[in-house]
């Protein structure tokens, strides 16, 4: 019995920590440049990364939540969340408020996940891998765009990398969280993180993010079409 939950522990650590970790595998494959928020190209993975924020908010998490009544209080709390960190730092800093809103959120997210696979391994270890993969899947094209929203926020690549790898422990301590308190209601969760984090993703996409876009009358509908693609890939990711 201990082997058995030891061996569910250490797959779930790996799992978490691999899903965590993707966040840094876009320095493997963005060019290094100084000039981020200059190029086209960031505006485009950033329309990609806010259309993604949308679809997982509305079309992945959403769903999971609409059940309990609660949901509506955790969404508006973390939207205002939101607006109140930007609110609380000077103008300029807009961008970089936004960027760590967004990097909270995916901690909390990167806990959800953390119990999903938790949860999945203590019912059984190849039911634990397939929903690791899954979750993989879906994440990797996310955290493209977050990484380019940190970017934005004017952080280096090496920062951006650093900080996108310390949610990863977030995750672990969610599927830790899963196998140690297993008799810790899930709809805790339920009813109050993944609600927040809905909120916090709206806020980053709609409002952080989507105006200083909009502002490329040049491009603008590329910009809405990669948005579009984002949503359309989310929701095509959520169904797997």
């Amino acid at each position: 019995m201990a082997a058995w939950g030891d061996s569910v522990a250490f797959c779930s650590s790996i799992g978490s920590l691999l899903v965590g970790l993707t966040g840094v595998l876009p320095i493997l494959f963005l060019e290094k440049n100084n000039k981020y928020t200059e190029s086209i190209w960031i505006k485009y993975v950033l329309a990609f990364g806010a259309g993604t924020l949308l679809g997982d908010a509305f079309l992945h998490l959403l769903p999971e939540v609409m059940n309990f009544r609660e949901w509506p209080f955790g969404v508006l709390a973390g939207y205002l969340f939101g607006f109140v960190f930007q609110k609380f730092s000077p103008e300029e800093d807009s961008a970089k408020s936004g960027a760590y809103v967004n990097l909270f959120a995916n901690c909390l997210d990167n806990f959800t996940h953390g119990l999903a696979i938790g949860g999945s391994f203590v019912i059984g270890i190849n039911r634990g891998w397939a929903t690791t993969a899954t979750i993989l899947v879906h994440e990797i094209p996310h955290e493209f765009g977050d990484f380019a929203i940190l970017l934005r926020g004017g952080l280096t690549r090496s920062r951006a990398a650093l900080l996108q790898s310390i949610t990863a422990f977030a995750g672990l301590s969610g599927s830790l969280f899963v196998i140690f308190l297993q008799d810790i209601s899930p709809d805790l969760v339920l009813r109050c993180i993944v609600p927040f984090t809905i909120g916090a993703f709206i806020y980053v996409s709609l409002t952080n993010v989507l105006p200083e876009l909009m502002e490329d009358e040049k491009n603008y509908h590329w910009i809405v079409l990669i948005i579009s693609i984002g949503i359309v890939t989310m929701g095509l990711l959520s169904s797997l």
